[in-house]
């Protein structure tokens, strides 16, 4: 363990050195650090993770997408395992965002569950910190992404490699896809339709993937049924915790239609933890809740589920301010009596007639007036619904009939138009116009739809019955009605429910009555209704009323235990509610059913009532009601019953146990045949325990209303104490509230003063400390106040005031202080000045928050910047004083750069400022660039330009040597140096052959990886040292033609005017005679003897040999003008 805790503290403070000069997006700039420290936290209290590799992973996952760090540094410090997980979750920063987001995406089903873990982790904070505040740099104010209630564009699925959408049936799912993937409710009955589609692609050898994912959550049982049916091993599962679906700018849903029966009927509390998790993320978007009001059992246990998930997350939602005032939990079973009631408002007819379904209907051909079925949307943007979704359905017809004709006259505005307007009214209106129109069919022919499955007269009837059994009139009339009902067979559905309502309102049905509408309904609907019977029998929606004792024989029992007169009590005491029902205790106490005179008013509505015409106020709505009114304390009401009655009821219920207690003894005595006598004794004997019970409760609660009143009196005196310090005037409580209210209000004030007393200390103090910061940079007096004391809100508002202008002058002069540092750091590397003075060295430090704000302090520092850029100036006035020169200088070693470079006159050429003559600082700043680019080039190919500098310089040297080896003066030379120059040539003739091939592969791989020529003086290289070996050609044949015209022009004058006898040159002969070489000229042939000798020809003229040069020993014979030898150009041989 300790091994891990220094581990994983290795890699936080790795983790803070690397991030420490970083920030968030938010407003307040929070270290970066928090948020790894945060995701870390997540996978370990959220996710339960003990993982160390995972840990030290959420630490580090950022450090290498943000920071300078590297994989193999991770990797030498921390582990491989740690470097894998980290390298999965770094994204390329190199790339665009959105290619990120989509690489993301491709690669997340890939990727390790420990990096999976901490993704999740990372986008979960990442969210959290988006719902708490708006990033810098984003679009709107105030927007923390999707939120329940706001719609955002779907996304086409397409986009996410989607093939087709299918809804789950029961049949074989279409499509060849080799992935399947499931979005499904927990429910056992898909679970078995997936497992025979798995199955069936088993059986005929199809080999897919196949995911489920569940919404909300994922249960056991499934699980359990997908290992039955044998395909667990074949499918991943996973959670999509999606909780409310907005299904109108009001209106939020969990749709989830199996809770009533899981809980309700089953006893299954697996939705307790959805419900409750929904209200932890209403309460983190919204921020905490004001008050929270709950009836019912499950009520409770989700609103104490919901508490243990906000103490778990340490209320994320508490910083915010809150959104939401109040939260009702209501279970169903609280107000069946809604539910049951037929509704007289358009939207309710609707959804009686076609069923709402997640906010939309399936209009039906009768409705379309054609073969296809509809799904309209009903919500705030169906204008036609918007506007009749609560208006009774008497006035719909008139509505609409009225819409249609504002569209007929807003359709009929086209005549008469020009080309402008109709162009603005088909761009701007007609589509609208369409849309409207079709809805308004739409509505139209849902009217008529509901119109005749509801005639007027049946629909009238079952209203007037569902309100005689609201008021408790003429019951066994609605009873016969509902028989009437059934033997005419109009609905199942509705039977059933005018059966329940008269169940609900009546705490049960007669035995009689029950019996014989249950024989009637399974005869006319047909006996598979048992069970139906059976399940709301246990729910409470169709019960009998229990065959017991009536007051008549209660009455009797207790005349036998006791007095007639105390008989007489009891029964007065409970007669006026041994007859009553819960519903009509319920209703008369919170007035449920409006009491008017004349009829209800349904189109001026004055209560909720107007829902059901005028008969009843739901339950809901007027416990909402009464707790806005403040009438409703909200803590006690999440520890009631499902069913809790007012006092009135339990007391009745009290005296019924009592009854039933004294009943079970008075028939104990009679079987153990105890005398009348000891029967009054143990009757008083009860009598006293009770009424010394009864006694000590009563001692108790006269007692807690003298801690009451102590505690008002101390309430009292703490607050005219509290108001006095916080200088406000006198708590006044209500006249006509009671003890316990009164202590209550008292006491909730003194709490109340309290905060105030307390934050105004916190907010004195922190606006203390942060005016103390705030003077120490600036240097400036503190604020008089007085600490002992309370401020008042008049002191706080001024010294908040002042704090505020001190952040702005700071803001402002470290604005100032960091623009004027900049720009002397700036002019000090220019003018090469380094900081002697204290003051500078102050200004250029690194530690900027060191430097005092101080008035003085800045009028330093602009006067420092003045001085230092009158010297810049007067330095740049020197500048363009000797611009001329310093160009000048630039032009000469741009030249020989370019000459280093062999630039061509046509390269030099195009940089056309080299010739300009008007020297400013922009052709100063043009050659500076110039120079910069032609050195930099240099200096990367600076290799390459060497060899081809020796190449050049190998060239001229074997130029220079030919041009030795053709001057006839090289035989008088007696020093030896004949032989070294031949020595020397055969020597460049090797280094030039060798120089050449090396240079031809250089240049070769330089194009190849340049993508272009290399140029020598404008040309590519290998054209270069052709063209040279072709002058060098070139001009040798030049200068043997102009031996060979200047020998023939010596012969014809010999051949005219005689040769002069010349002296033989004495030569050492070296070898043997050979053979005389005959030589053809002119068609004759001469003979030789001996390479030296000379030979007269016929007409008098003499033939010498002129010594030739010795060719280089790698090159090639090539054919000449004249039958001469000459060099290869393309290899530089013989």
């Amino acid at each position: 363990m300790g091994s891990d805790v220094a581990r994983l503290l290795e890699a936080a403070d790795f983790a803070a050195r690397k991030h420490k000069k970083q920030r968030r997006k938010d407003p307040e700039g929070t270290p970066f650090i928090n948020h790894p420290i945060g995701v870390a936290r997540i996978l370990v209290h959220e996710a339960g993770v003990t993982d160390i590799v995972v840990l030290q992973a959420a630490l580090l996952h950022d450090t290498v997408e943000d920071t300078d760090t590297t994989l193999s540094e991770l990797e030498e410090r921390f582990g491989a395992e740690v470097r894998r997980v980290v390298e999965e979750v770094t994204d390329d920063k190199t790339l665009p965002k959105m290619e990120r987001k989509r690489l993301q995406v491709e690669r997340a089903p890939g990727c390790s569950p420990r990096a999976k873990l901490v993704q999740l982790a990372d986008k979960l904070y990442n969210l959290r910190d988006l719902n708490r505040c708006t990033p810098q740099g984003t679009a709107g104010p105030g927007r923390r992404g999707p939120r329940p209630g706001r719609a955002e564009p779907a996304v086409p699925p397409q986009q996410h490699d989607v093939d087709k959408l299918y809804k789950v049936e029961t049949r074989p799912a279409p499509g060849a896809s080799d992935q399947f993937c499931f979005l499904v409710r927990p429910r056992v009955k898909t679970m078995r339709f997936i497992a025979d589609v798995v199955n069936a692609d088993k059986m005929s050898g199809r080999s897919r993937k196949y995911k489920i994912i569940f919404s909300p959550q994922k249960f056991y049982a499934c699980e359990m049924v997908l290992e039955e049916e044998g395909v667990f091993g074949d499918v991943t599962c996973d959670e999509w915790s999606f909780y409310l679906l907005p299904l109108d700018e009001d209106i939020i849903s969990m749709e989830l239609p199996e809770f009533f029966r899981d809980y309700f009927l089953e006893g299954d509390h697996r939705w307790i933890n959805p419900v409750a998790r929904a209200l932890q993320l209403l309460n983190s978007l919204y921020g905490p809740f004001g008050k929270a009001y709950g009836i019912g059992r499950c009520a409770k246990m989700s609103h104490e589920l919901w508490r243990d998930l906000e103490e778990e997350s340490e209320g994320e939602g508490q910083g915010r301010k809150p959104e939401i005032g109040h939260v009702f939990l209501m279970d169903r079973d609280v107000d069946y009596v809604t539910a049951l009631c037929s509704q007289v408002v358009y939207e309710g007819l609707v959804d009686d007639t076609f069923r709402i379904k997640c906010g939309s209907v399936d209009f039906g051909p009768d409705v379309t007036s054609s073969d296809k079925s509809i799904k309209v949307l009903l919500n705030a943007q169906d204008k036609v619904f918007s506007q009749i979704r609560n208006e009774h359905f008497s006035s719909v017809f008139g509505f609409l009939s009225q819409k249609s004709r504002n569209l007929q006259a807003q359709y009929d505005r086209r005549r008469g138009m020009d080309i402008k307007q109709m162009k603005d009214f088909v761009s701007q209106e007609l589509k609208g116009l369409k849309q409207e129109h079709r809805l308004l069919s739409l509505h139209i022919g849902a009217c008529e739809s509901i119109m005749k499955k509801k005639t007027k007269q049946d629909f009238q009837e079952t209203i007037k019955a569902e309100h005689s059994l609201l008021e408790g009139f003429d019951v066994r009339e609605s009873t016969s009605f509902i028989e009437e009902h059934i033997d005419r067979q109009v609905s199942p559905i509705e039977s059933l429910r005018l059966m329940c309502l008269l169940s609900i309102t009546e705490n049960g049905l007669v035995p009689k009555d029950y019996r014989s509408l249950k024989t009637q309904y399974l005869q006319s609907y047909g006996p598979e209704h048992l069970l139906t019977f059976h399940n709301l029998k246990r729910i409470g929606l169709l019960t009998e009323q229990v065959a017991g004792e009536t007051l008549t024989a209660v009455e009797s029992k207790v005349s036998k235990l006791v007095t007639d007169r105390a008989a007489g009590k009891i029964t007065d005491a409970f007669n006026s509610l041994a007859r009553k029902s819960n519903f009509r205790a319920i209703s008369k106490k919170l007035g449920l059913i409006p009491r008017l005179e004349g009829e209800y008013d349904l189109k001026m509505p004055r209560d909720m009532a107007y829902v059901f015409g005028g008969a009843y106020v739901p339950l809901s709505c007027k416990i909402i009601e009464q707790a806005a009114a403040g009438a409703l304390d909200p803590e006690p009401a999440l520890g009631r019953d499902a069913r809790g009655a007012p006092s009135e009821v339990l007391a009745a219920e009290a005296a019924s146990c009592l009854n039933r207690a004294m009943a079970a003894l008075r028939d104990i005595w009679e079987e153990i045949g105890i005398p009348e006598e000891q029967r009054l004794e143990r009757t008083d004997v009860v009598k006293q325990h009770i009424k010394s019970l009864l006694d000590m409760m009563v001692a108790e609660e006269q007692n807690l209303k003298e801690r009451l009143l102590k505690s008002i009196a101390m309430c009292r005196k703490e607050l005219d104490a509290l108001c006095s310090e916080l200088q406000l005037g006198p708590f006044e409580t209500e006249e006509e509230s009671t003890i316990l209210q009164m202590e209550k209000n008292l006491r909730m004030r003194v709490e109340e003063l309290q905060r105030q007393k307390q934050d105004r200390k916190q907010e004195l103090k922190a606006l203390q400390e942060q005016d103390r910061d705030l003077c120490d940079i600036l240097c400036t007096a503190l604020f008089n106040i007085d600490s002992s004391a309370v401020p008042s809100l008049e002191d706080l508002d001024c010294y908040r005031r002042h704090v505020a202008s001190l952040n702005t002058l700071k803001e402002q002069r470290w604005e100032e202080f960091v623009s004027n540092k900049r720009q002397i750091i700036l002019l000090m590397e220019e003018l090469d000045h380094t900081p002697d003075t204290s003051f500078e060295r102050d200004v250029v430090c690194e530690n900027e928050e060191e430097f005092c704000l101080s008035k003085d302090n800045i009028m330093a520092l602009q006067n420092l910047l003045q001085q230092l850029q009158l010297e810049v100036d007067h330095l740049e006035e020197l500048k363009l004083q000797n611009m001329k020169s310093v160009i000048q200088a630039i032009r000469a070693e741009l030249a020989d750069y370019w000459d280093k470079c062999f630039y061509s006159q046509e390269q030099r050429e195009g940089f056309g400022p080299f010739y300009d003559e008007d020297y400013t600082e922009t052709l100063l700043e043009l050659h500076d660039h110039e120079v910069g680019k032609i050195k930099s080039y240099y200096e990367e190919h600076k290799d390459l330009f060497d060899a081809v500098q020796k190449w050049e310089e190998n060239w001229k040297l074997f130029l220079e040597l030919e041009r030795k080896a053709t001057d006839p003066s090289r035989f008088t030379n007696r020093g030896g140096n004949l032989l070294k120059e031949e020595k020397q040539r055969a020597k460049l003739q090797k280094t030039l052959s060798r120089l050449q091939e090396e240079l031809e592969r250089k240049v070769q791989a330089w194009e190849q990886e340049f993508k272009g020529p290399f140029l020598v003086k404008g040309q590519q290289f290998m054209e270069y040292v052709s063209e040279q070996w072709q002058l060098y050609r070139l001009e040798k044949e030049k200068e043997k033609q102009e031996r060979h015209l200047k020998k023939s022009r010596q012969i014809e004058t010999e051949m005219l005017y005689g040769s002069t006898p010349r002296t033989p040159i004495k030569r050492r002969v070296l070898s043997p005679h050979t053979p005389a070489k005959v030589r053809k000229f002119h068609g004759t042939s001469i003979a030789s003897t001996t390479p030296n000798s000379t030979v007269r020809s016929a007409f008098g003229g003499t033939i010498s040999h002129s010594p030739t040069s010795r060719l280089p020993p790698s090159g090639k014979k090539v054919e000449c003008l004249g039958g001469a030898q000459g060099w290869d150009g393309r290899t530089g041989a013989v």
